[in-house]
């Protein structure tokens, strides 16, 4: 069982990495607070959900948190989802089963980042600025309907 669900969220542009741009770059401090130390691979199942609103997943798939390079980030390895998702925040949620996330993404990023804090954001690149990325220590709405700014 996990202990008490996290969620990490991740802002996602439209150039990630990898050969099918299945990667997702996460900030090393952020991915060591989440998944743990990463001096080798972690191999995850993850739940898609393209539709963050339903309660079936679209996808259900094995992939890989790789270890750490020397960037300063941890990626997400295997997800050619990952390339049909337009600039967004993804959101990779504990769930009651060890090794086993659910995972979704909104496009409405204003709201995204108004709504939850603590943000850091990772060191820039040659492609312009790092990106932002949080941890929330409790379970999230995946609806936006129902987000109200404080």
């Amino acid at each position: 069982m996990a202990k008490g669900k996290k969620c990490l969220i991740v802002e996602s542009f439209t150039c990630e990495t990898g050969f099918l741009k299945e990667q997702l770059q996460i900030p090393l401090k952020l991915a060591e607070r989440f998944f743990g130390k990463g001096m080798k691979s972690l191999d995850i199942r993850v739940r898609l959900f393209k539709d963050a609103t339903k309660k079936i997943p679209t996808v259900i798939k094995d992939i890989s948190i790789s270890k750490e390079y020397k960037n300063g980030t941890r990626r997400i390895n295997g997800l050619p989802e990952i390339n049909e998702m337009s600039n967004s925040f993804i959101f990779i949620e504990q769930t009651d089963e060890d090794g086993v996330y659910d995972m979704w993404y909104q496009e409405d990023m204003t709201i995204i980042a108004a709504f939850y804090n603590n943000w850091i954001q990772a060191k820039n690149s040659q492609y312009g600025r790092g990106r932002f990325a949080t941890i929330i220590d409790s379970q999230v709405s995946r609806d936006i309907r129902t987000f109200r700014i404080k």
